[in-house]
């Protein structure tokens, strides 16, 4: 498959938004840097939200095209990093993502080159390390970062235990390590965060400025007949919290920015009213939780899972 490539090489924009990402920032563009892809078809773009510590220093290492956003938002450092975009496709990351295989570019291109039709590749496989912090484990167990989307049945991952893509009446095709997906309005799961890899072309149909908003974006694709999406399992890294709390905070502000900024939204979850009741009533339920922590844990033990009902209880109350 990645052979396929070797004739026809895309080029490619990283957009990276920052702020005071110093942990993180070298192993996730050293990464980067080391994947078998063509270097000369990678340019990164580091859209700063005025970081105030030595983030752009040790960015510059990487050969890196800096530029300023200052809004402290990343839908809309998003943005500035599109227009900044030179490639043919836009891979979206944050500083906390990391490439696990030095050929998930090249896999991930020649996805795009076999599937014309496709308007980009999602990853639907988080990496698992035993030794990270629980509430990100949990994460990376469940394949969420909030469980109402799970609830909801819109999830764009599949759990640690899964072998197979949840939403079968969405497949196309069946390849060895991803699926060809077709999705409408109502079927659109949650897309195009991390480990996003776009035609920029078709980015550019789409309503992304001054606010780039991933689902959104996808939802627009869809309504606009560009209706296909591969499904990887490329496997990525996300540090996504370090802590219960933290899990918590991050809830809340991506709640708040939704509010803030809903009246550019367009994505729904497309839930009816009962549907969207039964499932907060079994997430309040304890019991049903339990059951999946407990099924869970058997196939891959983790204290991790636990954290299921914990969660299940007090996000919609977060949210009420």
């Amino acid at each position: 498959m990645i052979k396929a490539i070797i004739n026809d090489i895309s080029s490619i924009s990283v957009v990276l938004n920052v702020y005071n990402e110093t942990e993180n920032i070298e192993e996730c563009l050293s990464r980067i840097r080391k994947q078998n892809y063509p270097q000369d078809k990678i340019e990164i773009v580091i859209v700063d939200d005025n970081s105030t510590d030595n983030t752009i220093e040790l960015a510059q290492k990487f050969s890196v095209k800096v530029v300023k956003s200052g809004f402290r938002n990343r839908e809309r450092a998003k943005s500035i990093g599109i227009n900044f975009a030179k490639g043919e496709l836009i891979l979206f990351m944050d500083a906390d993502v990391f490439l696990i295989s030095d050929q998930w570019l090249s896999k991930a291109a020649s996805y795009l080159q076999k599937y014309p039709s496709a308007s980009a590749v999602q990853n639907i496989r988080w990496g698992y390390k035993k030794k990270d912090y629980i509430a990100n484990r949990y994460c990376n167990l469940f394949g969420i970062n909030d469980p109402l989307v799970f609830f909801l049945g819109k999830r764009g991952a599949l759990m640690a235990t899964e072998n197979e893509w949840p939403y079968k009446d969405t497949v196309i095709k069946r390849g060895s390590d991803y699926y060809l997906a077709q999705f409408n309005t109502d079927t659109l799961p949650t897309l195009g965060a991390q480990g996003y890899l776009a035609r920029r072309e078709r980015i550019l149909k789409t309503s992304w400025k001054p606010y780039f908003f991933h689902l959104d974006t996808a939802y627009e694709l869809v309504e606009k007949g560009y209706r296909e999406f591969v499904m990887a399992e490329l496997e990525i890294e996300h540090r996504y919290v370090k802590s219960i709390l933290q899990f918590y905070r991050k809830l809340a502000r991506n709640l708040r920015l939704f509010l803030e900024l809903r009246e550019y939204r367009k994505y729904t979850y497309k839930v009816e009213n009962l549907r969207f009741i039964f499932a907060i009533i079994l997430m309040l339920s304890i019991i049903y939780p339990l059951a999946q922590s407990i099924k869970g844990y058997i196939k891959k033990p983790d204290i991790a899972w636990v954290l299921h009902p914990l969660f299940c209880l007090t996000v919609p109350l977060l949210y009420g």
